[in-house]
C-alpha cells in the first residue's frame, strides 16, 4: 500500500505544493489560497473581519506591496492553465485588500470577453464595459462602477466579435491611459492559456502578469505549455499563486510551524 501510494504521487501529473511551482517552473512563489469551507463566502468584501481565508489574502497583499512599489508596477494582469482556477475570484479578493487595508485606488478591469465573471462576483450591470471601451463607443470612465470608496470596476460588457479583433496593445494602452492618473494599481482578469492566444496579447499592455494555479487540478504539462507562449514574448512574470491549497493536518498546526 505504501508502494503503491508512491507510485501514484509521482504519478500525478497535477501540481500539489509551492515547491513543484518554484522548481517545475522556476517562478516565484507569492502565496496559497486555503479551499474555502461551506461557511465562508467566495468574495471578502470586508477584509476587517478575520478568518483563516482572509488571512491568507493578506499575507498575499503583504508579498505583492513592496514589489508594486519598488518596481512602480502599475498594472497586473491575471491568468491560469485552464478556466478552473478561480482567477477572477483571487484578483477580486486582492482587489478588496489593496483597496481597503493598503490604501491603494484600485481599478478591476474584465478583459475575459471568452467568459466573463467579474459582473457576477460583484453584482454589476454588464450591458456595457471594456468591450464597448476598445471599440470606442464610449470612454472607460463612463463605464466604470464603484464598489467602495478606493475599489472601482470595469465589466467585460458584451461583446460579438472575434476578441482578439478587440485586443490591440496600442488600443488598451489608450483606454487605460484615459484613467491611469486616477488609479494606483490596475488589475486585469483574462481567459486562460490552455485555449486561447488572448493572454499573450494582454500581456503586451500590462507591467507584469500573475499566474493562478490550483493544487491538485493544474496539470503541469498544460501550464508549462501555455506559459512558454508568454515567454518567448519576453512577458514579465511577478510570480504564482497557489489556489484552493488543502491541509492534510489542521491549519493552526501549519501556521505555528
Amino acid at each position: 500500500g505504501i508502494v503503491l501510494a508512491f507510485i501514484f504521487e509521482y504519478m500525478d501529473p497535477t501540481f500539489k505544493s509551492s515547491q513543484d511551482i518554484e522548481s517545475e517552473l522556476n517562478l516565484r512563489f507569492l502565496g496559497s489560497i486555503p479551499r474555502r469551507n461551506m461557511i465562508e463566502r467566495s468574495l471578502i468584501s470586508d477584509p476587517q473581519k478575520k478568518s483563516n481565508y482572509a488571512k491568507h489574502y493578506q499575507s498575499l497583499f503583504d508579498q505583492l506591496y513592496f514589489s508594486i512599489k519598488d518596481r512602480k508596477i502599475k498594472t497586473i494582469m491575471f491568468t491560469a492553465a485552464t478556466s478552473e482556477e478561480e482567477t477572477s475570484t483571487v484578483m477580486t479578493n486582492l482587489g478588496f485588500f489593496m483597496s481597503q487595508k493598503g490604501d491603494l485606488r484600485v481599478l478591476l478591469v474584465d478583459a475575459n470577453f471568452r467568459n466573463p465573471s467579474l459582473h457576477k462576483l460583484l453584482k454589476v450591470e454588464n450591458s456595457m464595459g471594456f468591450a464597448d471601451v476598445l471599440e470606442k463607443r464610449v470612454p472607460l470612465r463612463e463605464i466604470t462602477k464603484e464598489i467602495h470608496d478606493n475599489l472601482h470596476a470595469v465589466p467585460a460588457g458584451k461583446n460579438e466579435l472575434n476578441p482578439l479583433m478587440l485586443l490591440d496593445p496600442a488600443k488598451i494602452k489608450e483606454a487605460l491611459q484615459d484613467i491611469q492618473g486616477k488609479y494606483d494599481i490596475i488589475l486585469i482578469d483574462c481567459p486562460n492559456l490552455k485555449s486561447y492566444k488572448d493572454p499573450v496579447v494582454l500581456s503586451l499592455s500590462a507591467d507584469t502578469t500573475i499566474v493562478v494555479v490550483n493544487e491538485n487540478q493544474t496539470r503541469r504539462k498544460v501550464l508549462k505549455m501555455g506559459l512558454k507562449s508568454l515567454q518567448e514574448r519576453n512577458v514579465n512574470i511577478l510570480g504564482s499563486v497557489l489556489n484552493n491549497k488543502t491541509f492534510p493536518i489542521p491549519r493552526f498546526v501549519y501556521e505555528r510551524v
